[in-house]
This record gives structure tokens, sequence and C-alpha cells, in this order.
């Protein structure tokens, strides 16, 4: 099979947004409060989180076939 993107311009990359601190945790969790504190320091925040994204679409100093986090 030949690759159809070939020659195109188009970049394949990997993204990893890390561990998001969002409310979808709350639901998934079952920590008491005290673990809120303690989560909230190690976790990105959405914002942080959405950086990555961001940047591998906009960035032309992406290279393909690369993993960012």
């Amino acid at each position: 099979m030949r690759p159809v993107l070939l020659g195109k311009g188009v970049a394949v990359v990997g993204v990893h947004p890390a561990i998001t601190f969002t409310n979808l945790r709350d639901r998934m969790l079952v920590h008491g409060r005290w673990m809120k504190p303690l989560l909230k320091l190690m976790m990105k925040t959405p914002m942080q989180a959405a950086q990555t994204t961001i940047f591998a679409a906009l960035d032309p100093s992406v290279v393909s076939g690369h993993m960012y986090r």
C-alpha cells in the first residue's frame, strides 16, 4: 500500500497532554477530599494540557513521526 499523503507536507505526530485536572476526576476517584490539593499539585490545568496539542498543530519546527508531551 502506497502512502497517499507522502510528499504533500502533512506531518503525523503523537501528542500526550499528560494527566489533567478536570471535573471528570471528581466522578472517577473515590478518594477523600484530602487528595484534591495533592492531585492538583501534580496535574496540569486544562489550559496547560492543551498547549502541547496547539504546539503540534501550529509550530513549523514540529517533526513528523515524533512524540510530543
